[in-house]
């Protein structure tokens, strides 16, 4: 059948509109191909470039603590070998404290901590030896204190003790350890220290590592250990804070050391991202997680600049 002079032209038609739309798509293509070559290039390194400069420059500013707690004054920190107490001293020492550690073992890797922080922040460290689960250790601390005769602004109550095994394999030891690690020795350092601290000029802080819910269902065979650490929770929140003291109940969300006990291990390093939103937090609430998004941000950062 033949096909007519106006089918012919339609045709022609509708094949010369399908060849513009095809230029159109085509050249759009090619165009959006250039435009995200330029983008990626350009645009969004000098995007990120920008904001990767200024959450450098957050991440050297400081909380300004030592205008609030007193320049030049220490931190006093229970268990500065473990990795939370190690964050703490890192931070702490960010913000121009000098710093107190007590540890158990005095070693090479305790002594090489000591000089990675004294070089970088250029403050002054000193190490304790002292095995806290020992008869007299609180006595002996004290002394020590008095001796020094330093002016101490700031507690951080981290010593802590977990053992996985069940309340009727636990020795009497065992029990007597959770109790005075995790409860009566962080009580009786807060007592000693309050009195200290009501007698300074400037305000003083106490940062207490407590318990909450999430560890406890992860250790919910240690009974003693999980309620001595859940009593110094609820003491924390019912000390009554005053004009002078601030005082804050860290609960982190899981365990942050390492524990080895009966083929059990566990080990989560929370780093110096939740500690310095501790920090962010002291003075300004009874108890944190410390997940503060701001300072969360600020310490990615300087963890990527590491």
């Amino acid at each position: 059948m033949p096909i007519s002079i106006t089918e012919i032209s339609r045709s022609k038609t509708i094949i010369a509109k399908d060849a513009k739309d095809i230029a159109v798509y085509a050249l759009t293509a090619a165009f959006s191909y250039l435009a995200w070559k330029i983008i990626s290039k350009k645009v969004i390194p000098c995007m990120f470039s920008k904001l990767f400069d200024r959450l450098k420059a957050l991440s050297t500013e400081t909380l300004g603590l030592t205008k609030r707690y007193g320049e030049n004054s220490w931190a006093f920190i229970t268990d500065g070998s473990n990795s939370l107490g190690k964050s703490f001293i890192h931070e702490l020492a960010r913000e121009g404290f000098n710093i107190i550690a007590i540890v158990k073992d005095n070693n090479e890797s305790a002594s090489d901590y000591k000089n990675s922080i004294t070089e970088k922040f250029n403050i002054a460290y000193e190490i304790i030896q002292a095995d806290l689960s020992l008869p007299n250790s609180y006595e002996n601390i004290v002394n020590i204190i008095e001796e020094k005769n330093i002016n101490i602004s700031m507690l951080v109550n981290n010593t802590v003790y977990y053992n996985p095994s069940s309340f009727r394999k636990l020795e009497n030891e065992d029990i007597f350890k959770s109790i005075k690690l995790n409860c009566l020795l962080p009580i009786l350092l807060e007592n000693y220290f309050l009195k200290i601290f009501e007698r300074r000029n400037h305000k003083s802080a106490i940062i207490n590592i407590c318990d909450n819910w999430k560890s406890n269902a992860i250790f919910k065979s240690s009974i003693i250990d999980t309620a001595s650490k859940r009593y110094l929770r609820d003491y924390t929140l019912n000390s009554l804070n005053n004009e002078k003291i601030d005082i804050l109940c860290y609960e982190p969300d899981l365990p942050y050391m390492q524990i080895i006990h009966n083929g059990i291990t566990v080990k989560v390093n929370y780093g110096q991202s939740s500690v310095s939103g501790v920090l962010y937090d002291l003075g300004k609430k009874s108890k944190t997680d410390g997940k503060s998004h701001k300072r969360w941000e600020i310490t990615i950062t300087e963890q990527r600049q590491n």
